[in-house]
């Protein structure tokens, strides 16, 4: 069932304009007013209602499910919250789409469910909860991973560098982006991070769609790609491509979880979680975004404190854009594929030395963490400290703690490449072998020849402090 919308410019300047009223409320405090909600719901039912076949469409809503392809040419207009009409369908969910006659699409991988998350967390930028996130995406798959039927796997860093890497190695159904997006200027763009300093990148539209498309000819480039950054749904006409979610639908992606304003942090984790754990239950993609969008409204009703005369509006910021008729993300006629991992090294309490000779090669060091941004950033911020350069890292057998040292000294040599990393451990090397190793080094590079060394031996099992000092 598609609608494509034709107003009168009358009445599409009413609508932009109550529009404009309410996205400026939800940016200024979150929550529109209710007066506000009330008159936009008002108006968005007038102007549905008289769209040749809308009232066939509603009738028949009341009685069984269905799912309503709403086109429209302009961006704005096809950003209005459409489902504040729809509210009283229960039954009818909505997808969005810049034209009405959409190819339908066949899903090219089968099963298990395969989700890439990536998040962006530049140092410097406004902290979000993604760990809350990661974590609430995982317990969504939970019953389908327990069945083999999901596998979730997480980005190295918040890179396009690292994107690209991973988008070559595997197929995915779903790539759920997590991070900061704006739209200014008619400009629509997404901060990343750099794959060396872990610093801020401003991306646009256009770099982050190319990033995608490298790999479509290997068919690897993800059929939904959700956008939980704000503003990533705003755009402008067809064809003026600057907006990230209409240059991924250009570029051929046939579904985009968006956001057409600034989302709060726990409302986007809340809408996340609801909509994986519609899709773990092999819900279509439509069914699976409406149920998300009700559940979002209920949790802003019952969980968040609203100003005075304020009503719930969070939920009508995700918007679902189609370039093609996508109902299901897998065709279990499709035989199984497993993700394939070539040069990823789990956090698992391996106790592996870190090998660098010849500088940090990236694509053979890889850890993948999930979470633990915290301490990381905090460990980088006291290694960096001038004064006092040190981070003792405690904790049982097997919670990554090698692994964390080993993240920790790579990010610092991708930021100076004239740190020089050893290893010494209980297995190996031995201090001796560790002190001829410095010695040399010392020798070759600086020309030191008069190296004092002090031994200082700590508790067996517990750890080893050793001082050196160049003449």
């Amino acid at each position: 069932m598609t609608i494509t919308l034709d107003l009168p410019p009358d009445q599409t300047a009413a609508l932009l304009q109550l529009n404009e009223r309410f996205q400026r409320e939800l940016e200024q405090q979150a929550f529109p007013a209710a007066a506000t909600l009330s008159n936009l719901k008002t108006a968005l039912a007038e102007a549905l209602d008289r769209q040749p076949g809308a009232l066939k469409i509603l009738d028949d809503a009341l009685h069984r499910p269905g799912t309503l392809r709403l086109a429209a040419a302009d961006t704005h207009l096809r950003n209005l919250p459409w489902h504040l009409a729809l509210e009283d369908r229960p039954l009818l969910s909505l997808v969005k789409t810049h034209r009405a006659d959409l190819p339908e699409h066949r899903p090219a991988v089968g099963l298990p469910l395969k989700v890439l998350v990536m998040v962006s967390a530049p140092e410097g930028a406004t902290r979000l909860d993604y760990e809350a996130e990661e974590l609430s995406l995982l317990r969504a798959f939970a019953p389908l991973m327990s069945r083999g039927l999901a596998q979730v796997h997480f980005t190295d860093d918040g890179s396009l560098e690292n994107l690209q890497e991973k988008l070559a190695e595997n197929r995915y159904h779903v790539l759920h982006f997590s991070g900061h997006g704006a739209y200014k200027d008619e400009k629509g763009s997404l901060l990343l991070e750099n794959a060396e300093t872990g610093k801020a990148e401003l991306v646009g539209a256009r770099d982050f769609n190319e990033a995608l498309q490298k790999n479509r000819r290997k068919g690897h480039c993800p059929d939904l790609v959700v956008l939980s950054a704000c503003q990533s749904a705003q755009g402008g006409q067809v064809g003026d491509l600057q907006g990230v979610a209409d240059e991924l639908l250009a570029g051929g992606v046939p579904a985009v979880v968006a956001m057409s304003a600034s989302i709060l942090d726990v409302c986007a984790t809340e809408f996340a979680a609801a909509l994986y754990a519609g899709l773990a239950q092999e819900n279509p993609l439509p069914g699976a975004f409406f149920d998300a969008l009700r559940h979002l409204r209920e949790f802003e009703i019952a969980r968040l404190r609203r100003p005075e005369n304020a009503a719930p509006g969070q939920w009508l910021i995700p918007q679902l854009l189609v370039s093609a008729g996508l109902e299901n993300l897998y065709d279990k006629s499709q035989k199984a594929e497993e993700l394939s991992f070539t040069d990823s090294k789990y956090v698992r309490g391996d106790d592996n030395l870190l090998q660098l000779r010849g500088g940090v090669d990236r694509k053979k060091y890889r850890y993948v963490f999930i979470g633990r941004r915290t301490e990381r950033r905090f460990a980088l911020a006291r290694l960096r400290d001038a004064e006092r350069p040190a981070v003792l890292l405690r904790g049982q057998g097997g919670v990554g703690k090698t692994a964390l040292a080993e993240h920790l000294a790579v990010r610092m040599l991708a930021a100076n490449p004239k740190i020089k990393v050893f290893t010494h451990s209980e297995r190996a090397p031995t201090f001796d072998s560790l002190r001829k190793q410095i010695c040399q080094y010392l020798e070759r590079e600086h020309d030191l020849t008069d190296i004092e060394f002090d031994k200082k031996i700590g508790i067996p099992g517990r750890s080893n402090s050793v001082t050196c000092t160049g003449v």
